[in-house]
């Protein structure tokens, strides 16, 4: 699959598109029918070859699904009478 890739400094995919422009500086790249879009962040495009080159867990960005988790757990703790504290993460010092 044909897409618009915006690549980061390290060549990592920052964002793709297939029907949209990224910006001046994207690249055309042709995706193996099986890529996992959900896990884009983990490749890097060098040499018009894929890398798997994932990051540290704690740079990686959520998917949309994890956030959407995320926020559906907050909301069901909120309902069942949690407090502010468990929605955020932690107490409102910290």
């Amino acid at each position: 699959m044909k897409m618009h890739v915006l690549l980061d400094t390290d060549d990592r995919i920052a964002a793709t598109s297939e029907r949209y422009a990224c910006s001046e500086q994207e690249i055309m790249y042709d995706f193996p029918p099986d890529f996992d879009f959900d896990q884009q962040q983990a490749y890097r495009i060098v040499d018009n070859e894929l890398v798997h080159d994932p990051l540290p867990k704690e740079l990686l960005v959520p998917t949309e699904g994890e956030r959407l988790a995320a926020v559906e757990a907050a909301l069901l703790e909120l309902a069942l009478g949690g407090g502010l504290e468990l929605a955020l993460g932690g107490g409102l010092d910290g």
